[in-house]
Order: C-alpha cells, then structure tokens, then sequence
C-alpha cells in the first residue's frame, strides 16, 4: 500500500513511500512510434492501483503491481502540431 507519493524532479524520480522505499526514475524517455517523450505529468490512482503518466502527446496508464502499461492514449489531440502541456486526473 503507498501511503506518500514524492515527486523529486530535480533528479527526475518519483519516489513511492509504504512499508517499502521504491523509486522510479526517468533518465530515459518513454518511446513513443514519432518521437521521444518525457513524462509531463504522473498520478497515483490507489483505487485502481495504477499510475497515470502524461506525455505531451499522450497518456499512459501502468498497473502498480505488474509495471506493465494497461492502456495508452494516443492520438488526444485533433492537430498534430498540438502538444499537451499539463495534465491532471478529475475523480
């Protein structure tokens, strides 16, 4: 169970705190099919147990348990010139 969630950006980490000390960390980008993306943006959902991670072309859903990517959003965005620039999740 996450009971804190710590962004440390300026070394690009996103520390997950519980019973256990994890820390994800995006000195790589995340590889998308037209181009190199960095994570604008990443939530916890808790209820889902999944983390939401927006690109500024697109928003990725990972299970917390498996680190897999459950869905990807791509395509959000009706000009392609167009680029997301904040993201926040409304419950």
């Amino acid at each position: 169970m996450i009971s804190k969630l710590l962004d440390i950006a300026d070394e690009s980490k996103l520390c997950f705190i519980g019973s256990r000390v994890n820390f994800i960390r995006f000195d790589e980008p995340i590889i998308s099919k037209s181009e190199d993306q960095y994570p604008l943006s990443v939530e916890v959902n808790s209820s889902k147990e999944e983390l939401i991670m927006a690109t500024s072309k697109e928003i990725r859903f990972m299970d917390i348990k498996t680190g897999r990517f459950t869905k990807i959003f791509t395509g959000i965005l009706n000009n392609s010139e167009d680029e997301l620039t904040i993201f926040k999740p409304i419950r």
